[in-house]
């Protein structure tokens, strides 16, 4: 587990995977790749493929002026976004857009979630009539669930960013 950790910090060039992490948890400050699209952008590599049940759990504190955050989903190589979720303070809502560009709002408003710095998401997926749905809960507050386009292979998702506004206290994937 150890090898794994040390591989999904500082890359590897050896393309064989171990399936056998299990509760591999990361904790400590981000660290920007040179995939980095925008500035103000960390990049995290997960350390396998995901799969059905496996959750990405992000905890950390948000600077004090609450900016827009951006949580993407990205594939390998190419940095494809497969999901991106917007949280916009401005306009009090919670967006999610799929890699076709169709946007999705959700019922729940930013200013009743969040009250202070603390940030908590928690994404788990799973499947449903053969559909792939990734669950994403802030704080503790279920958010929604999104379906991955049939065009989308779960398992090429590769790495997510999120905006540097969040300081990452702990970064946590659980593999079943």
């Amino acid at each position: 587990m150890l090898k794994a950790c040390f591989e999904c910090l500082i890359g590897t060039n050896n393309n064989v995977v171990d399936n056998n992490t299990y509760g591999t948890s990361l904790n400590g400050h981000t660290q920007t790749t040179m995939w980095s699209t925008q500035e103000n952008e960390n990049i995290f590599l997960l350390p396998r493929p995901l799969k059905i049940g496996n959750v990405i759990s992000i905890n950390g504190n948000m600077s004090r002026h609450k900016e827009n955050i951006y949580f993407k989903l990205r594939t390998g190589e190419s940095l494809n976004i497969i999901y991106q979720m917007e949280i916009d303070f401005i306009n009090n809502r919670i967006l999610f857009t799929n890699s076709s560009g169709h946007n999705k709002s959700t019922d729940q408003i930013p200013s009743e979630i969040f009250h202070g710095s603390e940030f908590c998401l928690k994404m788990a997926l799973r499947e449903s009539d053969g559909s792939i749905l990734i669950d994403v809960a802030i704080l503790d507050n279920f958010i929604d669930t999104l379906e991955l386009e049939n065009n989308c292979r779960i398992e090429d998702v590769k790495s997510f960013t999120l905006n540097d506004n969040i300081h990452v206290t702990e970064l946590s994937f659980m593999y079943p």
